[in-house]
């Protein structure tokens, strides 16, 4: 066989062998993160976006403005890797326009955040670059945004916005809204956070903004309450996350089922 063809296709099988495919989960799936007592929720128009609709998070009591999700790889037939998976609620579709999508992590019980995952795209039809990475601050103001630990650039790998509304009746602001999910690997996630178990806990905050690594011009999830103050914090705490011991056996046994849930405390 010619040596060049044979190059091109082994090149071809690597590019395959690391391909990322996720099988995104149906709306009933996902499990609403909660704050204050009550869902995760931010009100329409409220200041941070600009009159930007499409980075304006949106949620209340009925419609959470903000999901998570672990999920096993052997749960499904076409990935090879545990997610941690998040959904946005937005006001609006996104459509050609420069914005930025960050999803802060708390996970040493203080109230200054640790970790940042964020999306940043000028056209959510095309491309888009999703990092995470250490941050830190207490307040939308302070935010200092640290080394990126993780990227990837697979537009079709870990992002997904399909550009339909949310098909689940929510229209803030008199119009259909949006999601947009994001994913990372677990063992990237737990690897790098040290996150591995109910033993655990962590809490998370969404934002968005008008360029990435800044959210003192964006929008903060929960944000009735005045900017410039804390951060408030979702309450998001592991279930049945497996221990890191468990974690290979999954991977062995194929046919296994793990569910998920995720408990939120006040």
């Amino acid at each position: 066989m010619n040596k060049t063809i044979l190059g091109i296709q082994l090149l071809a099988l690597c590019a395959t062998a690391h391909a990322t495919v996720i099988s995104w989960p149906t709306s009933g799936a996902w499990n609403a993160l909660y704050s204050a007592g009550g869902s995760y929720s931010d009100i329409p128009n409220d200041i941070g976006n600009s009159g930007h609709e499409y980075l304006d998070i949106v949620g209340d009591a009925t419609y959470a403005a903000g999901f998570l999700l672990y999920r096993s790889a052997a749960d499904t037939l076409s990935e090879t890797e545990d997610q941690l998976l998040i959904r946005i609620r937005l006001d609006e579709k996104k459509n050609k326009m420069p914005g930025a999508y960050q999803v802060f992590f708390e996970t040493d019980g203080d109230d200054s955040v640790e970790w940042v995952l964020q999306l940043n795209t000028t056209d959510l039809d095309a491309n888009g670059t999703l990092t995470f990475g250490s941050a830190s601050g207490t307040n939308r103001n302070g935010v200092v945004f640290g080394a990126a630990s993780w990227t990837d650039s697979s537009y079709s790998g870990y992002i997904h916005y399909t550009g339909l509304a949310t098909g689940d009746g929510s229209q803030f602001d008199a119009g259909d809204d949006y999601f947009l999910d994001v994913a990372m690997p677990w063992l990237t996630f737990s690897g790098l956070t040290g996150i591995t178990s109910t033993n655990d806990p962590f809490r998370l905050l969404i934002t968005s903004s008008q360029s990435a690594g800044q959210i003192n011009d964006g929008d903060v999830g929960n944000s009735s309450v005045a900017p410039n103050t804390d951060f408030l914090f979702s309450t998001a705490y592991s279930e049945t996350i497996p221990e890191p011991a468990v974690l290979p056996l999954f991977a062995i046994v194929g046919g296994s089922m793990v569910y998920v849930r995720w408990r939120f405390r006040r």
